[in-house]
């Protein structure tokens, strides 16, 4: 009943008052609506139903299925790392993550520009405005009872230009450091993924050399076991035999599982679904040559100058110096700078546009008080950011040597196993050609295979800790991949060709790979 009460009221009074009436029927709707729409925002406050999460979960199970670029044929360690830089989700995630910190500081800069207000109002009184004086009786009306004013204001505060001047460089800085993160993502990403391309390596040899020897294996076995029961025959001689096979097996058994789950981690680290095909294709044949090139003295330098923990410690410093200049720079007094235009239909104004200006002068002395004490904090944190860089250099220097002596050992250990995966393979064959001829008995041949897979699996798990010991290396002196190379607008095939045809000189230690002899049956 209120709507149609103030319509019938409205109809008995003057225009003037029609206009009025009708104000106040506006702001009372508007009143209700805004009641109404604050309930019903509270009403509408919710938790996450389970549809919606199922509905995400298989929005993101499909967007993880998803390969741009499927593998064509097999991929050898070029191939795995130019996928990995390209589409590894935690690489892309943290790329993304640094154009948003860019698009922040993008922001920010809008803030240094001057204000640009356009304000314009509508007002009215239910009395016109009447006023008389102490010499005069009579009433005089200086303004209309309702009018529209509007102003177009340009203003400029000084001081808030120079302290989001300075918020913006500290903000460039922020995405300086997310930049640094990025580098270090994709380098632990490439450093994983070399090790889990040649462990997955050595997983495929094993499994496949493997599951072809599980029949001989059994059948050996098998007769090992009726022979025991051969008075004639020694039992000591097939118990020995079986329990070098079952120890031998055992072995192969560990190693088996110690590299399963190689290939879905090699999956995830180059952003292959885990249904999708993964072929490898065979390390080529070869010995490794030395990775190491130069002094330890020129290595910690050079980690000193690349690795993103300095960066982001220098930023860090950089960006609390500019809070001193940001803190001293609150300390003075603030001078806006205005100019505008103005507008009135006020009929009883002499002169219903005109132009306005001024300026203003605002200073906070309590902030002198404050200075002190905030500039102590600012240097407390500045010396605990020194200190911190001093530590991270001595960390930095002990994580370099660290990593050269596990390529000298790990380079030691891939020759040991090297030597003794061939004189293997050389016991291997002179045992078939003996038992081609009968002077050896079949059982004899099983055990020298399993001993020579064993060796095998050896000395391709010591070349994959050789290349993680490598890659670790590269990581610890912070090798970034040269700048020629466009990642995003590059295809796969290109960026591997790119790494293929030398250009990783300037990330990766070379050495060449080794390639064992297929010694199976």
């Amino acid at each position: 009943m209120t709507g149609p009460f103030i319509g019938a009221l409205a109809l008995s009074k003057s225009p003037k008052d029609k206009v009025m009436a009708r104000a106040s029927n506006t702001t009372l709707t508007a009143l209700i609506l805004l009641s109404f729409g604050l309930g019903g925002c509270e009403l509408a406050s919710k938790r996450l139903s389970d549809s919606d999460v199922a509905s995400f979960a298989v929005t993101l199970n499909q967007a993880a299925q998803v390969a741009d670029e499927p593998p064509e044929g097999r991929l050898d360690i070029h191939d795995a790392v130019a996928r990995a830089i390209k589409y590894n989700a935690s690489i892309r995630a943290e790329e993304l993550a640094t154009a948003l910190a860019w698009a922040k500081v993008n922001a920010a800069n809008v803030s240094m520009l001057p204000s640009l207000v356009a304000d314009s109002r509508y007002y009215g009184r239910s009395e016109p405005a009447l006023s008389r004086s102490t010499t005069s009786s009579v009433y005089s009306t200086s303004s209309a009872a309702t009018g529209l004013a509007s102003e177009l204001k340009l203003s400029w505060n000084i001081l808030d230009f120079g302290i989001a001047y300075i918020r913006s460089e500290q903000a460039a800085d922020k995405a300086d450091k997310q930049f640094e993160e990025s580098r270090r993502i994709t380098t632990k990403v490439i450093e994983e993924t070399r090790s889990a391309y040649w462990r997955s390596v050595a997983f495929n040899h094993l499994t496949t050399r493997l599951e072809r020897l599980r029949p001989d294996i059994k059948r050996m076995l098998d007769t090992s076991k009726q022979a025991s029961l051969d008075e004639a025959i020694d039992p000591l001689i097939t118990i020995n035999y079986q329990r070098d096979i079952l120890n031998l097996q055992r072995e192969l058994n560990q190693l088996h599982t110690s590299l399963a789950g190689s290939e879905a981690r090699l999956r995830q680290l180059t952003g292959l679904s885990q249904t999708a095909p993964l072929r490898l294709k065979p390390p080529r044949t070869g010995s490794p040559a030395s990775s190491l090139i130069g002094l330890p003295e020129d290595d910690v330098m050079s980690a000193l100058n690349n690795r993103y923990e300095i960066r982001q410690l220098m930023l860090d410093l950089r960006i609390t110096d500019r809070e001193v200049n940001a803190t001293i720079l609150q300390l003075l007094p603030g001078i806006s700078l205005a100019r505008g235009l103005a507008s009135d239909s006020n009929s009883f104004l002499l002169h219903a546009n005109w132009t306005t200006w001024g300026a203003q002068f605002a200073w906070n002395l309590i902030n002198l008080a404050h200075l002190p004490r905030q500039i102590d904090v600012l240097d407390a944190q500045m010396q605990v950011y020194r200190q911190q860089a001093v530590a991270l250099a001595a960390t930095i220097a002990m994580q370099v040597y660290v990593a050269r002596a596990q390529i000298e050992a790990q380079r030691k250990a891939f020759r040991d196993t090297v030597v003794f995966a061939a004189i293997q393979n050389k016991m291997l064959k002179q045992v078939k050609a003996a038992a081609a001829v009968g002077t050896v008995a079949p059982q004899a041949l099983v055990k020298e295979q399993l001993a020579t897979l064993l060796a095998d699996v050896r000395a391709r798990l010591a070349q994959a800790d050789l290349e993680g010991a490598e890659a670790a290396y590269a990581a610890s002196i912070s090798r970034d991949l040269p700048a020629s190379i466009e990642i995003q607008n590059s295809p796969v095939a290109a960026l591997a060709e790119a790494l293929r045809a030398g250009a990783q000189t300037s990330w990766r230690p070379q050495h060449r790979m080794l390639q064992m002899t297929d010694s199976g049956g």
